[in-house]
């Protein structure tokens, strides 16, 4: 005998209080963003209709105590990190950044493969003349351990130096600064959804059912919702940066959310 099914009424959360709830000691003034004058973007303003959609596509068991701070986090949100997500570097001064650290990654390469090249009793004399340039006696200078030490940490630095400019070489696209954005602003929705509900973002794919092989979730229907107040297109490319987000490690990353850094107390980064 089958029974009818019945999908489960829609979450409605109870009325925000009436009382506004006041800004926490922990949350910075933003007076100091006035010193970039009007360089800043202004803030994007979420609507008391907006912020209802918000709170309604939450999980019916988020705690109604931090569901009533959400539009005062929201809010402070776009006031400033929002703000300098979308501040950005102009493509032509973006272009010229990335054309000097190519020639660093160049020239510390170039250094680099000039001192493998050495043999071992080159290396040592190197080693020697660092000590005498820094006023050791020639005794102490030759064959100094504590030197050789730091030749190979300094070869190594400057390896990892190299490399890190070499990985902002090539042109930029005039859809980059877009998708770095859209990549900071999911790293915050993390951190939000995870003080909110208490539940760690995640995408979910099911394999079976009627959603099979369709992103869903809470958390994707949490970006849903705050997705076009900031990018005004619908859910306009959340999908693809959330499977890239999943990609590069979401746990990671959602702790590197300024939002994250920022907050300890709101208990997003776990103390354990």
């Amino acid at each position: 005998m089958k029974f009818p099914t019945e999908k489960p009424p829609p979450f409605t959360p109870r009325p925000l209080s009436g009382e506004r709830p006041s800004i926490p000691d922990w949350v910075p003034p933003v007076e100091w963003l006035n010193d970039l004058g009007s360089s800043l973007p202004e803030p994007i303003e979420f609507t008391d209709r907006e912020i209802r959609l918000i709170v309604n596509s939450l999980p019916s068991d988020a705690e109604q105590r931090r569901i009533e701070m959400l539009p005062l986090l929201l809010r402070e949100w776009a006031q400033v990190d929002l703000r300098w997500h979308f501040f950005g570097t102009p493509l032509p001064a973006l272009a010229r950044q990335r054309e000097r650290l190519t020639k660093i990654a160049k020239r510390l390469a170039a250094l680099i493969e000039a001192l493998d090249a050495l043999d071992g009793f080159d290396r040592w004399v190197l080693v020697e003349q660092l000590g005498i340039a820094e006023g050791l006696s020639l005794l102490s200078a030759v064959r100094n351990q504590k030197n050789k030490r730091r030749v190979d940490g300094w070869r190594n630095l400057t390896a990892t130096i190299a490399a890190g400019a070499a990985q902002s070489q090539g042109s930029p696209s005039r859809g980059q600064p877009r998708k770095q954005v859209a990549a900071l602003v999911l790293m915050d929705l993390a951190a939000l959804f995870k003080y909110v509900t208490g539940r760690r973002p995640a995408r979910n794919v099911p394999q079976t059912g009627e959603d099979a092989h369709k992103e869903s979730g809470p958390f994707l229907e949490f970006a849903r919702a705050v997705w076009p107040v900031i990018f005004r297109n619908g859910d306009d490319g959340l999908p693809s940066q959330l499977r890239e987000w999943a990609d590069h490690g979401s746990k990671q990353s959602m702790l590197m959310s300024g939002i994250a850094l920022r907050r300890p107390k709101w208990g997003v980064i776990p103390t354990r």
